[in-house]
């Protein structure tokens, strides 16, 4: 296995160009890590909850409501970025 660009030792020393990169990459690995964690266990779930047959109604389904919610808050991070800053808006 290769190792990706995130845990490569030179990944790790980028201090002269942000002081807060390695919070930021350090908090962004752990968002991925959480969300893998989040997501995996949600398609087993619907796929046990569900019979063959009837599987696509509640994929979809959850599709659906995921996206809905992606379409609010991105516009709405947006929105509070732009009038509050981005600190304000980072901290969720």
């Amino acid at each position: 296995l290769s190792c990706p660009p995130a845990c490569s030792k030179d990944a790790w020393q980028i201090d002269n160009v942000n002081p807060n990169a390695k919070l930021t990459l350090s908090t962004q690995m752990s968002i991925g890590i959480g969300n893998g964690l989040v997501l995996t266990p949600s398609g087993r779930s619907l796929r046990r909850s569900a019979h063959p047959g009837d599987r696509p109604a509640p994929f979809s389904t959850q599709f659906a409501l995921s996206h809905a919610c992606w379409l609010l808050t991105y516009p709405l991070a947006g929105w509070l970025g732009a009038t509050a800053g981005t600190a304000v808006a980072s901290r969720g």
